[in-house]
């Protein structure tokens, strides 16, 4: 199945790679971390390894996936903030961003 790419946003720079995943209403290219990020965000990764697809995630967990989410997203959108994020983040495309 083809997206849309109307729903795109557009990428304001370099294009550092990764998946369209739509959150809200539009489509976002989550890049993979950097060594840098995945170094700098190791714990965080470790304590997501519980997070099981389909079931609600902690507080905690949430606010990780947030700063997961952030580090991936602002390597393709360097304006996005945290905040915007967790706006953006939602149960139906948690998994879908988990994974990408």
């Amino acid at each position: 199945m083809q997206q849309d790419t109307a729903r795109r946003v557009p990428l304001p720079g370099a294009n550092k790679g990764g998946v369209w995943v739509p959150m809200g209403e539009r489509d976002y290219k989550i890049a993979p971390l950097n060594f840098k990020a995945l170094r700098t965000l190791s714990a965080d990764i470790q304590a997501m390894a519980e997070v099981v697809a389909g079931v609600m995630p902690s507080a905690e967990q949430m606010g990780v996936l947030v700063k997961l989410s952030h580090a991936a997203l602002k390597r393709n959108y360097p304006e996005i903030t945290a905040d915007d994020v967790e706006e953006l983040r939602d149960f139906g495309n948690f998994t879908e961003v988990l994974l990408a």
